[in-house]
This record gives structure tokens, sequence and C-alpha cells, in this order.
């Protein structure tokens, strides 16, 4: 369920993410029931020469993956 904060300056989402081995990306998506997120889906790779490129971002995500006992990069 999408919620707002009480002075409406943030959003809070529920979002996915998941690691694709064939392609080693990262993905965060939401299956949230709201028409604004109906194409809410991000990929992020460790390649910061690519235009998804997001190292930082990546290695956080891994981590996160790793911790839950996620498929993640190695």
């Amino acid at each position: 369920m999408v919620q707002v904060s009480g002075k409406g300056h943030t959003v809070r989402i529920s979002v996915d993410v998941w690691y694709d081995q064939k392609t080693g990306i990262i993905h965060l998506g939401s299956n949230e029931k709201d028409q604004a997120l109906d194409d809410f889906h991000v990929a992020v790779t460790e390649d910061p020469v690519k235009r998804n490129g997001h190292p930082t971002l990546f290695k956080r995500l891994k981590k996160i993956l790793k911790a839950k006992g996620a498929p993640a990069p190695p």
C-alpha cells in the first residue's frame, strides 16, 4: 500500500528486489496496485559506463540480497 507522510514530503512503497543470474543485473520493481506504479521497474548493473550502471547501489542491493539468503551476485 502506498503511504504518504504526514507532511506529504515522503512516499513509501513496497519494492521487490531480485537478481537475474543470466544477465548479472539486479532489478527493483513494485507490484503495488496503484496506477502510478504500474510500470515501476529499475535495472541496476555494476558497470559505471552503462546507462543503468550504479556500482554503489549495486553493491548495497547485493549485500541485502545476500543477507536475506536470496540469489545474489558473486
